[in-house]
């Protein structure tokens, strides 16, 4: 029975409520209102909380908007400063058309190979190099060829021209490294085999160096080093560099060799033995001298890498090209060759033939586009070192207020690589900038210069720290679409599927690993696919998404040296296990958590008062609404006096009572009844499904009941000359005979007690109103 005080609380609640009532009426009689709103009430919490919250919102989108303007600018900066379009065609037309890297390239396998590549022309029908003649025979004339198609030779400007626009700088460059004889690993065959050659140890003569003044670089001091014949090491650097000739030195002593003598001694400024091949001596003493190289055996076995490399101009785009064609000797006898025709992981192969290709701009600030540029660099600076100072200032909040196990979330930790590669990028391009305008280059010319090298390994660099930068910029874009329900669902379908996708994984890695072993195993002497287990890793990895046809590679039955059925089972195998029945399931993970997010979000709108989130037209439409009408009316209606209003209504009239003991207690009630409503359906349903002859486990069944007693009774009256015990009886078939459940007398009388309740709840409320009416009056 309620209390006395608890009915007075709740009426004058009541009273005070209706005088609220009509004091707020009063008010909203005098508001100026928008024509739909007069004469109906408004929700006053849902309205302030959405008033509220709307400023978030808009900064969400501000925050958002600000940066992706700040993503735009570094990847438009990237783009601008990279050239790509410009680059790429220069680079196709070097490396297809100049290099021939997927025909003459790719068919350089040995140390004749390479000079036929240098000195021949290429068959595409033969697959092999044939005699050719000026200009079209072999890479060296195309390079330094000196007369047209019609036999006309070159003039002065015209000499070192590549393709008729690309002006050759200086000449072409061969450096090849050496590798130094050691003994072989012990072994019962020493005497047999007694001479290895080394693959890393290459030999070098590095003379002792010292400083002999130095030179004005950019406003700083750089020393200027020559060799230091006064060094104890001196004589040491003089005995390496004699060990480190080779050839026919009484060839190399004649006048007729003089031009390649040096090439079969060490030179330390190229660190390995050195050819130039210089475009003022012409064409002919270009052939020449490689033809003697080739007569003297300048590559032989100790021959472990061979570097070929060139400069050249264009003027119509303004760029400068470095390429360089990089072939690596195995010790099977054979360079490992370039396979156009293989995949990306036959491609990366260690030591395989590579092709290097940069285009580099040594004016990058002189028309009007590149002063333009230079300026979104220097917001683009601004704006980062911003954006580090304000994380610093959250870093040093955090720990003065002891959060910083909160700070380092994972988007801080992303924020904190992000502008770890920002400040590489700019620290890099300073240098790279500085690095031109320290080194100006200087044509014509009759040497090769390194500067061009230096800033294509720079460039690289760059290109490495941008490609981390805007992978993670882009990851950064889900953390500003957290204030948004709509933009937030792949953040909440990953969050929900966080626990199972980590279980996965593990799963899908023990698959994939294990059958790159099998293929590494099992193929990798015969395919160049799995000839490397990282090789095999990825080669299945691709092989998932088509990029890598299996059948082919290891299913051929028209290749004996793969055994079919084995090559067979692996793939139909793999194809089952990972891409029918792990990718299907990784499917199902991320929809369960789909679903999962969609449906938080629902209940939070529905929470909220709406029947879905909102989504971003209809945030841009209400933002819309709002500035039109401030802009229209002048400010005089702003929904901070809106807020400020309903405030002063919020504090004015009383919060709606709830007694949540009570509601607590009507909902267990209702949990109640609806598992009573639930064991009497599904009775009814088990009663339904079938015959109770043919269900004798059913529930009915017990009304069919005996006592043990009259079971007894039968059993004398059938064996009337049978000697019996009880206890042993019991004991005998106390796992035979199934005793009435106790739970099934709720199904009999479900009704009586459904009944009852509902008489005890009629009782209560009668109770309840008597009292209340006795108080009133």
């Amino acid at each position: 029975m309620p209390k006395l005080g608890t009915i007075q609380a709740i009426l004058f609640g009541k009273r005070k409520r209706e005088e609220a009532k009509k004091r707020s009426g009063e008010m909203r009689s005098n508001l100026h209102t928008a024509h739909h709103l007069q004469g109906s009430d408004i929700n006053i919490k849902q309205t302030i909380y959405h008033l509220r919250r709307w400023p978030g919102v808009m900064n969400g989108y501000l925050d958002l908007f600000f940066y992706a303007v700040f993503f735009i600018l570094f990847v438009m900066l990237v783009v601008f400063q990279s050239d790509v379009e410009v680059a790429n065609l220069i680079d196709d037309s070097i490396r297809n058309n100049l290099l021939q890297q997927d025909d003459a390239l790719a068919s350089v396998r040995t140390h004749g190979d390479f000079f036929d590549y240098l000195l021949k022309s290429f068959d595409n029908k033969l697959q092999n190099f044939v005699d050719g003649s000026e200009p079209t025979g072999g890479l060296i004339n195309t390079i330094l060829g000196g007369t047209w198609y019609n036999g006309d030779p070159f003039t002065t400007n015209e000499m070192g021209m590549i393709y008729n626009y690309n002006k050759l700088i200086g000449g072409v460059l061969i450096i090849q490294k050496r590798g130094e004889i050691e003994a072989c690993e012990y072994s019962m065959y020493s005497l047999f085999y007694p001479t290895c050659y080394s693959r890393v140890k290459y030999i070098t003569a590095d003379p002792p160096l010292r400083a002999n003044g130095t030179q004005e670089v950019c406003g700083s001091s750089v020393p200027m080093m020559e060799i230091d014949e006064s060094s104890a090491d001196y004589q040491q650097y003089l005995d390496e560099l004699e060990s480190s000739k080779f050839g026919d030195r009484t060839k190399l002593n004649q006048t007729d060799y003089l031009n390649v003598a040096s090439s079969f001694q060490y030179s330390y400024k190229d660190q390995g033995y050195r050819v130039w091949l210089s475009l003022a001596d012409g064409i002919k003493a270009n052939l020449q001298q490689i033809e003697q190289l080739q007569e003297l055996k300048w590559l032989d076995s100790k021959t472990r890498h061979i570097d070929l490399k060139f400069i050249f101009y264009n003027g119509n785009f303004g760029m400068f090209t470095f390429a360089k064609v990089s072939l690596e000797f195995s010790r099977f006898g054979t360079f490992i060759m370039s396979d156009p025709s293989a995949t990306s992981v036959q491609r990366n192969l260690p030591g395989g033939t590579t092709v290097s290709i940069g285009s580099i701009n040594m004016e990058p600030y002189l028309t009007r586009r590149d002063f333009i540029l230079l300026g979104f660099e220097v917001i683009f600076m601004v704006w980062v070192f911003f954006l580090i100072s304000a994380y610093i200032k959250s870093f040093l909040t955090a720990i003065y207020h002891r959060r910083l196990h909160k700070f380092f979330n994972m988007w801080a930790c992303l924020d904190l690589v992000n502008y770890t590669c920002y400040l590489m990028f700019i620290v890099i391009r300073i240098g790279y900038i500085k690095n031109i305008i320290c080194n100006p280059v200087r044509v014509p010319t009759n040497d090769y210069n390194p500067i061009f090298e230096q800033l294509y390994r720079t460039n690289r660099d760059q290109l490495s720290v941008n490609f981390i930068s805007i992978l993670i910029g882009t990851l950064r874009f889900f953390k500003y679409y957290e204030f948004q329900p709509r933009l937030q669902i792949v953040n909440k379908t990953l969050s929900a599927s966080m626990v199972h996708l980590y279980h996965f994984c593990l799963i899908f890695g023990v698959m994939l690993v294990g059958y790159a072993a099998i293929g590494h195993l099992n193929f990798g002497n015969q395919s160049r696919d799995f000839a490397t287990v990282p090789n095999s890793i990825q080669v299945m990895w691709e092989s998932l998404f088509g990029a890598v046809d299996l059948g082919p590679t290891i299913g051929n039955y028209n290749e004996a040296y793969i055994n079919p059925i084995m090559a067979n089972v692996f793939f139909i195998s793999w194809m089952f296990f990972t891409g029918m029945v792990l990718m299907n399931v990784f499917v199902a993970i991320l929809m369960d958590g789909y679903a999962a997010a969609k449906e938080e979000g629902k209940k939070t709108a529905e929470r909220l008062g709406k029947t879905a989130p909102d989504a971003v037209h209809e945030d841009v439409i209400k933002a819309v609404q709002d500035i039109s009408h401030y802009i229209f009316s002048g400010g005089t209606y702003s929904t901070t006096m809106l807020l400020h209003a309903l405030e002063a209504l919020d504090e004015h009239i009383p919060d709606p009572e709830v007694n949540e003991e009570e509601l607590r207690k009507e909902m267990s009630e209702i949990d109640a009844e609806i598992d009573r409503l639930n064991k009497r359906k599904n009775y009814i349903e088990k009663t339904l499904d079938a015959p109770l002859v043919e269900q004798p486990c059913h529930d009915v069944w017990n009304k069919k009941r005996c006592s043990f007693d009259e079971l007894v009774g039968v059993i004398h009256k059938m064996y009337p000359n049978l000697h019996y015990d009880i206890d042993d009886m019991q004991h005998a078939w106390s796992r035979s005979v199934y005793k009435v459940s106790a739970g099934t007398e709720e199904q009999v009388d479900w009704k009586t007690e459904m009944l009852e309740k509902y008489l005890q709840q009629i009782q209560a409320e009668n109770q309840r109103l008597q009292s209340k009416l006795s108080l009133t009056t």
